[in-house]
């Protein structure tokens, strides 16, 4: 799952498929710089940014993918909400499909002029990229225990393209990820503190926390006692060796061992371990109840004294800060936090800086006929 701490029905809702998952509007909105394409098998386009066409496919490929992440935002909210009534009704207050339809070709903007300076700088795939590409059929079928028909079946029957076509789609998407990552390392720790210095208001957001709401700053340590891909409760012997190895872990983390590094390597929660366990939310923001709870009654340096137990298992909680209602997370979260630092930098300056300096070209008959 993606994250061990985040609510069950929002975990759950909806099937994941074999090949491209969805994903949540937030997220989709800055991953999908780095995952769009020119598609050179269709001749009919929606959009040109540069020399760069969107074409119909790729616009309605990733529109399909904005729209599902609007809807499963709506329903969390209000859970009677359909897709029949959803497309009806306002979204941040116009209508819902326009606003689907602006968001995704804005995004589409910041991946063409990305495409269009990663072709004029010569960036190139690394071998293992190349490699990846060359095999992918094969290592998605062997994975899945599936044959590599039965993979582009599923990606013609999932999202209506060829082997080839997604092969192309990935080979631009690791370009262009080259492209960001080559620029995001020139920023450096100076940039970054000046950005934050000038940009105070864009630090009071993250995916967890809305218009500069109460917040906290912890790291934790999961010990799942369900399965997470069904949420049904592991064997109890299983369930007994996770709260023993929980009680251990809490013992280190008291004799003074690195919190951030118990994290990484022991952390059952997929979202957060490699980032050494952390978050930063509000309350509210579908946190499991029990470790809302236990992170916002710390104190800063705090850790749990006891295991907090949730519906997903046993969590050790750490509170590195706590952010009152109005105010921007601080220096060392701006620049530490994994959904801020230089790529947040890179997102909210040279990249907007970008994508200012080209024209976008709307085929508008064609825009217009995109529902």
């Amino acid at each position: 799952m993606d994250s061990g701490v985040q609510n069950k029905d929002n975990e759950k809702k909806g099937s994941k498929p074999l090949i491209f998952g969805l994903i949540g509007l937030g997220a989709a909105i800055v991953a999908v710089i780095i995952l769009l394409i020119v598609n050179p098998f269709s001749s009919s386009y929606v959009a040109k940014i540069g020399n760069e066409k969107v074409s119909t496919w790729e616009f309605q490929f990733y529109l399909t993918q904005v729209k599902s992440s609007m809807l499963q935002s709506a329903q969390q909210t209000d859970p009677s909400i359909t897709s029949a009534t959803f497309w009806n009704t306002k979204y941040q207050g116009e209508n819902a499909l326009d606003y689907a339809k602006k968001q995704t070709l804005d995004a589409i903007k910041e991946s063409k002029v990305q495409l269009i300076k990663a072709k004029t700088a010569n960036i190139k795939l690394t071998s293992d990229q190349q490699q990846y590409i060359n095999d992918y059929e094969k290592k998605i079928a062997q994975q899945n225990n599936i044959t590599t028909q039965e993979v582009v079946n599923q990606l013609k029957s999932q999202f209506g393209i060829s082997l080839s076509q997604y092969k192309s789609l990935l080979k631009e998407q690791a370009l262009e990820s080259n492209y960001a990552q080559a620029e995001i390392k020139k920023i450096t720790d100076t940039d970054v503190q000046n950005f934050y210095n000038k940009n105070q208001d864009l630090y009071k957001n993250s995916s967890y926390r809305s218009n500069g709401e109460e917040a906290v700053w912890v790291r934790h340590i999961l010990i799942d006692t369900v399965d997470p891909n069904t949420m049904q409760p592991l064997s109890q012997d299983k369930q007994d060796e996770a709260l023993k190895k929980a009680q251990d872990l809490l013992t280190k983390v008291n004799n003074g061992e690195d919190f951030a590094t118990l994290a990484e390597k022991n952390s059952q929660d997929t979202g957060s371990a490699e980032y050494g366990g952390d978050y930063v939310f509000a309350k509210g923001h579908n946190m499991d109840p029990a470790f809302e709870s236990a992170a916002f009654n710390l104190s800063p340096g705090q850790t749990t004294k006891e295991l907090v137990k949730s519906q997903f298992g046993y969590h050790i909680i750490q509170l590195v800060e706590k952010y009152p209602a109005g105010t921007p997370v601080s220096l060392k979260c701006a620049t530490d936090y994994r959904e801020y630092g230089k790529q947040f930098v890179y997102q909210n300056q040279q990249l907007k800086q970008l994508v200012a300096s080209y024209k976008t070209d709307i085929n508008q008959a064609k825009y217009n006929s995109i529902k």
